[in-house]
C-alpha cells in the first residue's frame, strides 16, 4: 500500500507540490500539515517534514519524512477557539441584557403615557363612536409594544414568565393581521387553521414572537412579491424523532407552519440560522436575533423546530408545541366601583412629569386626593412636614436624584405603617429582594393600566396582600 492510498484526497495535489520543490533542488526540506485516513474512516492530521538525503540535489531516490500525529493539538487549538467564540457570544448577550435593561424604564415611561391618555380617551369615546375602535387598536398595539418589552427582557435574563394556557388558533389570527398591514401589495399571506381546540401552556407574546419573527424573514426572502402561508394542524408523535432544532418526544403536538415562495435557504445558511447575531441581511440591518429568539422559546416550551427548504423553491418551519388540556379559567369582569377610594392622600412620585400628571387624573377619577411630585426630595420633604397627612405611597423607583427605593427607606424610618407601591420600567431580583425587605406591598411593572392601580392602591389600603 502506498502513503497515496491513505492520503486524504484534498491532500494529494499539495503533497506532490512539496516532493516537487524537493526534486527541483528549491529546498532541502518542507514542512506542512498532512491529513491521513484512518480505516474506520476517521482523518487523522499530521504534520510532516521531508527532507533531501543530499545538499547537491540528487537525490538518489531517498527521502527523509518525519511524521507527527497533530489531531489532538488541532482539536484542542479548535475547542479553545470555540470556548473563545462561546465567551465573546456570551459578552455580546450580556451587553444586549445591559443595554434592554437600560431602555426598559424610559421606553416604558413612553408606553405609560400612550396607554394612560389612550385609555382616557377610549372612556370618553361613546359605544357609537367611529373613533372607538381606532382608540381600543391604539391600546391594543401599546400592550403588545409593552408585552413585548417585557419578553426581551426575559430573554436577555434568560427568564419564564408564568405559563398560561394560550388558544393557538387565536394569537394566529392576531399576528397575521398586524404583520399584514405591513406588506406591499404583491404579496399576500395565507391563514390555513385546522387546530381549533390546541391550547398550549405559555404566554401569547412569546407565541406572537415566533410567528411574527418568522413571517418577517419569510416577508424578506420573497424580496418583494410572492405568497406567505402560516397554518396549525394537530399533530402526534409516536416516537422520539430528531428535527434540525430540538429532539420530538412521543406525544400530541400543534404543528404551526410559517412557508414562503422565497429563493431558498442553502444547506449551509441553514447550518448556522440559529446561531445569535447571524445574519445574512447586514445590508438590510439584520440583527441576527430573530431566529435565535424563536429557538430559545421553543426550546423552552419543550418543542422543536422542522426547517424544510430549497433553493430557488422556497422553505417552510414547522413549530411543533406540546398541547395542553389546561383551559383559561372564565374571569369575571372587575368592577372598579369596589376599588374606589375615600379621600385618602396619596404621595405620588415620578421623575416623568406627564406621569405624574397622569396618575393624579386617574387618582383623583378613583376617589384619592394625589399630591404629585416629580422630584424625590420635594416629595421627602413634603412627607417629613407633615408625616401624618399621607394614607398611601405610589412611587417610581429609577430617578436621578434617589431612587424610590431610597425614598422609601427614608419615609420608613419616619412611618413604619405606611402602606407604599413601587414602580419600575425594568424591575429585577435585586428591586423586588429590597422591596420585601422594605415592606413594600407590591411592585407594580410600567406601564400600569387604571384597573391594575386601582386594585393595587386598594388592596394596599385594606392591607390585603397582594396577588
Amino acid at each position: 500500500m502506498a502513503a497515496s492510498d491513505i492520503t486524504h484526497p484534498d491532500d494529494v495535489e499539495l503533497t506532490r507540490a512539496k516532493v516537487a520543490e524537493l526534486e527541483r533542488g528549491e529546498r532541502f526540506s518542507v514542512k506542512f500539515e498532512k491529513r491521513y485516513l484512518h480505516r474506520d474512516g476517521r482523518v487523522i492530521w499530521t504534520e510532516i517534514t521531508i527532507s533531501r538525503l543530499s545538499e547537491t540535489g540528487a537525490l538518489g531516490g531517498m527521502l527523509v519524512a518525519v511524521i507527527d500525529d497533530v489531531s489532538a493539538r488541532r482539536e484542542a487549538e479548535a475547542e479553545r477557539l470555540r470556548l473563545e467564540a462561546q465567551l465573546r457570544q456570551s459578552q455580546k448577550l450580556e451587553a444586549l441584557g445591559t443595554f434592554a435593561g437600560g431602555i426598559a424604564h424610559d421606553f416604558n415611561n413612553i408606553l405609560s403615557a400612550i396607554l394612560g391618555y389612550g385609555e382616557r380617551v377610549f372612556r370618553a369615546l361613546g359605544a357609537d363612536s367611529p373613533l372607538r375602535r381606532d382608540a381600543q387598536q391604539v391600546l391594543n398595539a401599546g400592550m403588545r409594544a409593552s408585552l413585548l418589552v417585557e419578553r426581551i427582557l426575559a430573554f436577555s435574563r434568560s427568564g419564564m414568565t408564568a405559563r398560561l394556557p394560550v388558544h393557538v388558533e387565536s394569537v394566529l389570527v392576531e399576528t397575521v393581521e398586524l404583520f399584514k398591514a405591513s406588506l406591499p401589495p404583491a404579496m399576500e399571506v395565507v391563514l390555513q387553521l385546522d387546530a381549533p381546540q390546541a391550547y398550549v401552556l405559555g404566554d401569547p407574546t412569546h407565541l406572537h414572537q415566533v410567528v411574527m419573527n418568522l413571517c418577517s424573514n419569510a416577508r424578506h426572502a420573497l424580496e418583494g412579491q410572492g405568497t406567505i402561508t402560516v397554518s396549525a394542524q394537530e399533530v402526534a408523535s409516536g416516537e422520539a424523532r430528531a428535527l434540525h432544532s430540538g429532539t420530538l418526544q412521543p406525544g400530541a403536538y400543534v404543528r404551526i407552519g410559517v412557508a414562503d415562495t422565497g429563493a431558498g435557504i442553502s444547506p449551509e445558511v441553514q447550518e448556522r440560522m440559529f446561531d445569535p447575531f447571524f445574519t445574512t441581511r447586514k445590508t438590510t440591518g439584520g440583527t441576527g436575533l430573530g431566529l435565535s429568539l424563536v429557538d430559545g422559546i421553543i426550546k423552552e416550551y419543550g418543542g422543536g423546530i422542522e426547517v424544510q427548504s430549497e433553493v430557488g423553491r422556497g422553505t417552510q418551519f414547522n413549530i411543533y408545541l406540546p398541547l395542553s388540556d389546561s383551559r383559561p379559567a372564565a374571569a369575571s369582569p372587575p368592577v372598579l366601583d369596589t376599588w374606589r377610594g375615600n379621600g385618602e392622600t396619596v404621595l405620588l412620585v415620578d421623575d416623568e412629569r406627564v406621569l405624574v400628571e397622569l396618575c393624579e387624573d386617574l387618582l383623583a377619577e378613583l376617589g384619592y386626593e394625589p399630591l404629585g411630585f416629580s422630584s424625590p426630595c420635594e416629595a421627602l420633604e413634603a412627607f417629613l412636614a407633615e408625616p401624618s397627612r399621607f394614607d398611601l405611597v405610589l412611587t417610581d423607583h429609577t430617578m436621578p436624584e434617589m431612587t424610590g427605593i431610597d425614598l422609601i427607606r427614608q419615609i420608613r424610618a419616619v412611618r413604619p405603617d405606611l402602606p407604599v407601591l413601587l414602580m419600575s420600567g425594568y424591575g429585577n431580583a435585586v428591586v423586588a429582594a429590597q422591596s420585601r425587605t422594605l415592606g413594600v406591598h407590591a411592585v407594580l411593572k410600567k406601564p400600569v393600566l387604571r384597573i391594575d392601580l386601582a386594585k393595587a392602591v386598594r388592596d394596599a389600603l385594606a392591607g390585603e396582600a397582594p396577588c
